[in-house]
C-alpha cells in the first residue's frame, strides 16, 4: 500500500510538475519508504495448551511471550487479519506454511461466537 501511494504521487508529479520537483518526490518518497520498510518487525503467534485450556500468546523474536486474546478482522483462504490490542495484524500467503494458516483459520473460526438464529 504504501509503495503505491509513493508510486501515485511521483507519477503525479512527474506528470504535472517539472523535472526538479519530480526528482525531489521521488527520492524523499523512496527514502520514506525505506525508512518504513526497516521499522517493520517480525512476530510470532502461537496456542498454549495447559490442562484444558488454551491461550494465545504472540511477541517479536528475542522477547518473552505475552498472553493476547487475537480477535478475528478477517478471516479468507488467502488473507487473515487479526487484531492483538490496538494492533492489526495481517498474515498473507507468504508469511506461514499453507498448513499452519489452514490450522490457524480452523481455531480462529472455533472461537468466534455463533451467529443467534
Amino acid at each position: 500500500m504504501h509503495l503505491g501511494v509513493w508510486a501515485s504521487v511521483s507519477g503525479l508529479a512527474v506528470s504535472l510538475g517539472s523535472a526538479w520537483l519530480a526528482g525531489l518526490v521521488m527520492v524523499s518518497g523512496g527514502l520514506l519508504v525505506g525508512r518504513w520498510w526497516r521499522g517493520q518487525r517480525g512476530w510470532e503467534l502461537r496456542e498454549s495448551v495447559e490442562g484444558r485450556h488454551a491461550t494465545w500468546q504472540w511477541r517479536h523474536p528475542g522477547e518473552s511471550w505475552r498472553v493476547v486474546h487475537p480477535a478475528p478482522v478477517r478471516v479468507g483462504a488467502w488473507l487473515i487479519g487479526l487484531r492483538i490490542g490496538r494492533r492489526t495484524l495481517w498474515l498473507w500467503p507468504d508469511s506461514a506454511s499453507a498448513t499452519s494458516r489452514r490450522l490457524l483459520r480452523v481455531r480462529l473460526l472455533a472461537s468466534m461466537p455463533q451467529a443467534r438464529r
